[in-house]
């Protein structure tokens, strides 16, 4: 771009102001009585932005005239650092103890990261001058233009001291103008030359970093090297005094023994500490490669046109490559941390030892123990050292494997990232015509594959082909066998006595061994080409790929065989099966054959991708080829279908048919990573997908297992009671009172925990499978992050100084889902806890029936607690509302919530239970019926009286059949007077002995209890098992003693009553 003068620039059109001059105006106005508080504030506001238009101004002229002495300056700076690059720097100095040494290397070390700060300091640089400022100039230029217009149509309503601040205002954002506008063209006339003196001071600063380097390397191994040599001299020392003391007593022999190992222990140490410094120089060296590529690469996406991204996805995909291979380069951070974790023990030890030896009076030993353990003290001493060193060496190390692996990882995820929407390679069409006129696809590296078999030759010996050749044989050998162990298994589902899910674990370990001799020895031929060149590698990499897939395809093929798991125990319809095992059946030799020769093809094409797109051509078409066949069979197995369901099934068939079509057009026309990428996404999704489906049937079939048990023992349980009712209904016939029909349990049936259960566990499938595929598609789908730029509304957060927080529409779709789960979760909760939890509790039907309610409850409760707060109702703010709703409800629903927790209260503690006759408000009767809210009684005419729970808690509550149903009848008997008592007493005592309602235990008794009006009174005191015993028992003892007593010539009197006659003559 060229800078002309022109009126535009004109300098001389506004003459420069003077700050104090308007910072005098600025006091002025503060204290002026003349203008108004508002009109006083914007003036005073008009003057601050003045001063601040002037400093800025005043600094870019001095910018200006630094820039103007940087060109003038140029060629001597260039002929100093020129100077200075071919000036030759003195070798360091490796001589000297190790004291000297460890000081020299800090030093060195210091210098190093001044000069990697100021390298940076000079990229940024670097960056800032290649900005371009055509966009900064046009602004500025915009802004002057926009000063002037308003300093010509300045309001000629304002006040004299407002127009002047105003005016005041528009000069000195013209004057700022001009003064950037002339900053700006410096910058770029001394862009040039500011970038070759950058360049050259970067050449310099690059060339000290690379001396530094290699000083810091010799140091480093001369103080490791002057360490070793040190501690070597220490342990051979140690050694010689413990073989001189072979025959000195026992106690000075244990002090040398120890130095001897504290000695040995320092030596290894430090050596290991210098390995550890070496790894760390590497990955040091590895992480500035990695920085400095990532770099690179970040600056060129940002620059590079559409005309070159495909030459660009061709580096991408390159340093992909090669990047994935170099990530093998970082350390296993457990093995740091457990190596970490010993070497903080031992220190501590040895510090623990060495406190001891502080402690210890040594004046009683002996001149040569003492010798020693002076000597173990210096050991304790440096050994401390030592492994402070060792430990901080670790935790460095840690820190950048950590670092490196983070900084791989994220240039691979923008690798990814970048390779997934731009042509990673040429059409096919044009790189087949490259091939036919050179004809160099495979001329130069078929010879890989002979030194390829030459490299490995020596591990065809070893133990892996004894493995090759038994493992899968083995296999093959018992496949008759394994074959007739899942017919036998088969046979036994089902059957309620003897189906165990352990048939089904069995018929998968089954299932997982027919899959695998194939997988097998592809893995044990991956091991044989472990180690090898590049070319090795990419076959050790087809055949692991080969290998997993064949394993995973051949396992859902098995579980699909014919008398296999999914036909018997996952119970999966028989035409399905069939369909989906023949279609796997060549499927899996396509893909494998594929999976295998990929990779290999990659590495000897010569840099074009010819082979692997027509390989991945062919998965495309196969894939397409077997979607098409199972589709319109599945579609073909249907009846009965509507004009709007066949619509559906075409628009499916036809959508999953053409997305491997849409890849392999994808891959064809230069987009063969993108298409690579979204290809394995779908498979991996449609293998995350069966294995969900398949975890969903193996828990069916556990729990099919387990309600099958539940229903036999429910339906033996059913058979009890219904013997107990059948003879407490005969009881209640014989004593004239009515019995409820049937007495409903407080539990859920069977076939709704089945539905229950069902709907849970699909839920969690469902759950899970859009976890899955939404974490493993984000990454690659740009159009889901745009959900979190939709704000919907703001939120004040707890932290004002955090501001407010938006609502997007991402959280909105969460609060609903989340409201969605909550409404499934507390729908299908309480079977799923029948069957997991409360079955091993052996808790009554009652009880089972509170816990899912009230979790049932809490469930909903926590679910709208957390949507609400999800689209920003925060719990301090709700709570309010929740209590003032609280207290309203308290009054309005005061005796609804009453009931409520009544009937918590009583399936809880159970004072009563379905099936007890209880006798509560004068109603006496069966409970046929417990709900939240009210309980249903059966009275004896066998009318339902429907009574709230409050009753039961509040009043008073007799239950004839809590703990006991035996209750006790008293019957009153009166003889004339002149009978003989005893004679009465034993005779009544005998009818009561006699009858079979009577219970033995508590005993029967007979009483004389008082003289009446007219006869002898007794009292007979029996007791009998339930209430529907009483009337009969009565009946039957009052015909018994009337036939006793007639027999026996005993008189039961008549009641005498005396009656008064009054005359007409008394009145």
């Amino acid at each position: 771009m060229s800078i002309t003068t022109s009126p535009a620039y004109a300098t001389a059109a506004i003459a420069p102001q003077n700050i104090n001059d308007i910072q005098l105006r600025l006091n002025a106005a503060q204290s002026s009585e003349k203008l108004s508080a508002e009109q006083r504030d914007f003036v005073v506001q008009l003057y601050q932005k003045t001063i601040d238009n002037l400093t800025q101004a005043t600094e870019d002229r001095n910018q200006t005239q630094g820039y103007i002495a940087q060109i003038a300056s140029a060629t001597s700076s260039l002929t100093d650092i020129q100077q200075k690059l071919d000036q030759t720097l003195p070798d360091v100095d490796v001589g000297g103890k190790l004291d000297l040494l460890e000081k020299r290397l800090l030093n060195q070390q210091a210098t190093l990261l001044e000069l990697h700060s100021e390298e940076t300091d000079i990229n940024a640089r670097i960056l800032a001058a290649q900005q371009d400022v055509s966009p900064l100039i046009e602004a500025a230029l915009q802004k002057k233009l926009t000063a002037e217009t308003q300093l010509a149509e300045g309001p000629e309503s304002e006040t004299t001291e407002l127009a002047k601040a105003r005016r005041a205002f528009n000069l000195s954002e013209g004057d700022a103008a001009n003064a950037r506008v002339e900053l700006l063209r410096q910058r770029l006339i001394s862009r040039d030359s500011r970038l070759e003196i950058l360049d050259f001071q970067q050449r310099l600063v690059v060339r000290k970093i690379n001396i530094t380097n290699r000083a810091i390397g010799k140091l480093q191994d001369a103080v490791s090297g002057a360490r070793q040599n040190q501690a070597d001299a220490i342990a051979e020392r140690a050694q010689q005094h413990l073989v001189q003391l072979e025959h000195a007593d026992e106690d000075i022999k244990t002090v040398a023994k120890d130095n001897a190992e504290l000695a040995t222990d320092i030596a290894s140490i430090t050596a290991r500490t210098d390995d550890l410094l070496n790894t760390l120089s590497t990955l040091r060296d590895e992480r500035a490669y990695v920085e400095r590529y990532s770099n690179s690469m970040s600056q060129q996406l940002a620059i590079t046109g559409a005309d070159r991204l495909s030459t660009l996805g061709v580096d991408l995909l390159t340093q992909r490559q090669q990047f994935f291979q170099r990530s093998a380069l970082t350390l296993k951070p457990k093995e740091l941390d457990e190596e970490l974790a010993r070497a903080q023990l031992t220190k501590l030890r040895l510090e623990d030892r060495q406190y001891v030896m502080t402690k210890t009076d040594h004046s009683s030993f002996g001149s040569l123990r003492d010798d020693l353990r002076e000597e173990q003290t210096q050991l304790l001493q440096d050994g401390t050292k030592i492994y402070r060193r060792y430990i901080e060496t670790i935790m460095t190390t840690r820190s950048e494997n950590i670092a490196l692996s983070t900084k791989t990882a994220e240039y691979i995820e923008l690798l990814n990232s970048r390779l997934l929407w731009i042509p990673s390679t040429t059409p096919l069409w044009v790189q087949l015509k490259q091939v036919m006129t050179h004809n160099t696809l495979w001329s130069e590296r078929l010879p890989k594959w002979q030194a390829s078999a030459l490299s490995n030759n020596e591990q065809w010996n070893n133990k892996w082909l004894l493995f090759l050749l038994i493992i899968p044989g083995c296999i093959i050998l018992f496949k008759a066998r394994l074959l007739t162990t899942l017919e036998t298994l088969a046979t036994n589902v089902g059957n309620v006595n003897r189906d165990r899910f352990s048939y089904t674990a069995a018929a998968l370990l089954i299932s997982l061994i027919l899959a695998s001799p194939g997988p097998l020895a592809l893995a044990f031929l991956t091991n044989l080409t472990s180690n090898g060149g590049a070319f090795t590698q990419q076959i050790h990499q087809g055949l692991q790929n080969a290998a997993g897939l064949w394993l995973l395809l051949n396992i859902f093929r098995e579980i699909c065989r014919k008398n296999g798991v999914a036909e018997f125990h996952f119970k999966w319809r028989i035409d399905i099966i069939t369909i989906t095992r023949k279609s796997l059946s060549w499927l899996t030799l396509t893909l494998v054959f594929v999976s295998l020769f990929i990779p290999i093809a990659d590495h000897v094409s010569n840099g074009n991708t010819i082979i692997s797109q027509i390989l991945f051509g062919i998965s495309s078409l196969a894939l397409a080829y077997v979607t098409h066949r199972v589709l319109w069979q599945l579609f073909l197995l249907r009846n009965h279908v509507s004009h709007r369901q066949i619509t559906v099934k075409y628009i499916v068939h036809a959508f999953a048919v053409c997305i491997p079509l849409i890849l392999l057009g994808l891959s064809w026309s230069g987009y063969h990573f993108s298409a690579l990428m979204i290809q394995n996404k779908l498979f991996v999704t449609a293998c995350l997908l069966a294995v969900l489906f398949i975890f969903y049937s193996l828990t069916l079939r556990i729990f099919s297992v387990i309600e099958r048990r539940m229903s036999l023992e429910r339906l033996r349980d059913k058979r009890k009671a219904e013997q107990v009712q059948h003879a407490h209904r005969q009881a209640a016939d014989n004593a004239g009172e009515g019995m409820p029909e049937s007495i409903e349990a407080t539990e859920y049936d069977m076939d709704t925990i089945t539905q229950q259960t069902r709907g849970f566990l699909a839920l969690l499938t469902g759950v899970a499978a859009i976890v899955l595929v939404w974490g493993l598609w984000a990454e690659i789908l740009p159009a889901l992050s745009v959900l979190n730029n939709v704000e919907l509304w703001h939120v004040a957060g707890d932290d004002p100084a955090m501001g407010e927080k938006a609502i997007t529409l991402a959280d909105g779709i969460i609060a609903i889902i989340m409201m969605t789960l909550t409404y499934l979760g507390a729908r299908n909760l309480p079977g799923i806890l029948e069957i997991s939890i409360l079955r091993k509790l052996r808790l009554e039907a009652g009880s089972s029936y509170a816990i899912t309610t009230v979790v049932k409850y809490i469930i909903v409760m926590a679910g709208i607690i957390v949507s609400l707060n999800i689209i920003g109702a925060q719990w301090s703010k709700l709570q309010w509302l929740i209590a003032a709703l609280g207290v309203g409800l308290g009054f309005g629903l005061q005796e609804i919530v009453a009931n409520f927790v009544s009937g918590l209260l009583i399936l809880f503690e159970r004072p009563i239970r379905v099936g007890d006759t209880v006798t509560v408000g004068g109603h006496t009767g069966t409970v046929t019926r417990i709900r939240i809210r009210a309980t249903t009684l059966t009275d004896w005419d066998r009318k339902e009286q429907i009574i709230p729970n409050k009753t039961f808690i509040t009043e008073q509550l007799t239950n004839w059949t809590l703990s006991d149903s035996i209750t006790r009848q008293i019957i009153k008997v009166g003889v004339a007077y002149g009978s003989d008592v005893l004679a009465v007493h034993k005779l009544l005592s005998k009818v009561i002995e006699g009858n079979r309602r009577i219970t033995k235990d508590p005993p029967p008794s007979v009483f004389f209890v008082g003289f009446g009006d007219s006869s002898l009174d007794f009292e007979l005191r029996v007791f009998v098992p339930s209430m529907l015993d009483i009337m009969p028992l009565v009946h039957e003892i009052h015909v018994e003693i009337e036939a006793t007593l007639r027999q026996h010539k005993i008189e039961i009197p008549f009641p005498q009553r005396d009656i008064w006659i009054r005359s007409e003559e008394e009145k």
